[in-house]
């Protein structure tokens, strides 16, 4: 009897799994993101997270202070919602803690305490932004320049950007190539600031919105896929995401690693799908992809066929470069073709030595791959079947 019901538990184990990895995925919890946003009097960054289908709570500035953050990935902070030293300190501490952080505007100073500065004298008008992240410009199809509507006088003019990097840069006033959105990391956490907000009506102002609104979410989700493969998220050196049709299209790039120094080009396709509105939809028995590498001077590195939802490419001391480093997909089936797709680069090396190792580590962490999921029937059937023999 005893071993008819330890047979009987490792079969409900075995199925658990079996149909628990239609959902598992080291890149996306089927879980929505613990998101809060802190609600402004001049932005509504939340009117993007809901066409985007991300699922937030909205609070007041008064609020924050008592407001448990721990289990909060992303926290957005609209332009006029007002700070004290108090929400400085306590949002300064969550994000070197291991959050995820957007500021737009006049809420400058959650950002300050890193070493930026700001004037808030910014006139109204039109600026043509040159666009300086390689994540961005695939996103917008390859252009490198978009028009940025300033709606109101005495926005927030970055100075000093401090340990920042220029995503977007432009002529303001007497000011040349003026950052007016940077990013950086802090601690643990991740931090976008724009000097802009989204204005109905600007086509592109509000897909460049959408595209840093994703920023924090692809920062929690690329440390989630680099602590799937066993390692350091603090050791990621950047990452940037795109839909897996625009990667198909024009690619998505990362910073390279400099030469001298060994590193990881990783590329993940997510469960998360960035235009849910023109979303078309997913075949978890049909997926496939088939991803190449390229240099930052255009030659191709490596081309593969995934076996799951990522891949992960060492590149040797010696072939690394400094510059933008593209994947680019040449086919795919079986995806949404709005799927969220991250490029990450990492300074180390999978243990193990090559792309087909960590394929097996994730396919074990449960990946959907449509031969795992038939694997595991086979080796539930071939189970059933030998219990049915003992008894």
């Amino acid at each position: 009897m005893l071993r008819k019901k330890s047979w009987l538990v490792y079969l409900v184990v075995l199925f658990m799994v079996v149909f628990g990895s239609l959902s598992m995925s080291v890149v996306a919890s089927a879980e929505p993101a613990s998101t809060l946003v802190v609600k402004g009097y001049y932005d509504r960054i939340e009117d993007i997270l809901t066409v985007l289908s991300i699922d937030y709570h909205a609070i007041y500035l008064t609020e924050l202070a008592s407001y448990d953050l721990k289990d909060i990935t992303e926290l957005y902070i609209n332009c006029g919602s007002g700070s004290s030293l108090e929400t400085i300190d306590i949002v300064k501490t969550y994000v070197e803690a291991g959050g995820n952080l957007f500021v737009s505007d006049l809420s400058y100073p959650y950002i300050e305490p890193w070493g930026l500065k700001f004037s808030p004298i910014g006139n109204t008008g039109n600026v043509t932004a040159k666009i300086e992240d390689p994540g961005l410009r695939g996103f917008l199809e390859d252009r490198d320049e978009i028009n940025i509507r300033y709606d109101l006088s005495g926005w927030a003019i970055i100075t000093d950007k401090g340990p920042a990097t220029t995503l977007l840069s432009g002529n303001v006033q007497t000011i040349q190539n003026s950052p007016l959105a940077v990013m950086f990391k802090a601690g643990k956490g991740n931090v976008v600031f724009t000097t802009f907000h989204n204005i109905a009506g600007q086509e592109m102002q509000t897909k460049t919105v959408e595209y840093f609104a994703w920023r924090p979410v692809s920062a929690t989700t690329a440390q989630d896929v680099v602590k799937g493969l066993g390692l350091d998220p603090e050791k990621i050196k950047s990452f940037s995401a795109n839909t897996l049709i625009g990667a198909k299209n024009t690619g998505v790039s990362v910073s390279g690693i400099p030469q001298g120094t060994s590193g990881i080009y990783i590329f993940a396709i997510t469960n998360t799908i960035m235009k849910p509105q023109e979303s078309s939809g997913m075949n978890a028995f049909n997926k496939a992809c088939n991803v190449s590498l390229f240099k930052p001077n255009g030659s191709l590195y490596k081309t593969i066929d995934m076996n799951g939802d990522v891949v992960a490419i060492n590149v040797p001391a010696a072939e690394n470069s400094d510059g933008n480093w593209t994947f680019k997909v040449n086919s795919y089936s079986g995806y949404d073709d709005n799927s969220m797709v991250l490029a990450i680069s990492y300074i180390g090396e999978v243990s193990g030595g090559d792309d087909d190792d960590c394929k097996k580590i994730l396919e074990l962490l449960g990946c959907n791959t449509g031969a795992g999921f038939m694997s595991l029937v086979v080796l539930a059937v071939m189970t059933l079947s030998m219990y049915r023999k003992k008894n």
